[in-house]
């Protein structure tokens, strides 16, 4: 039980201190705008497209 509850005690700090890191980013396209960004020059077109139906997908 312990091991549990410390656990997610980690998981916590480690899930506040990445919303207190991404909220300093824009939201609106951050997705499509980071998935250009680090794809390869000649796969930036397709990273976004897949970037946007993988979330499409899994907000369904």
């Amino acid at each position: 039980m312990w091991g549990w509850v410390l656990v997610s005690c980690f998981s916590m700090a480690i899930a506040l201190s990445t919303a207190e890191l991404v909220s300093a980013f824009p939201t609106s396209g951050g997705y499509y705008y980071w998935s250009f960004m680090l794809a390869p020059h000649k796969h930036r077109r397709l990273a976004c497209w897949m970037t946007g139906w993988m979330h499409v997908l899994s907000q369904v």
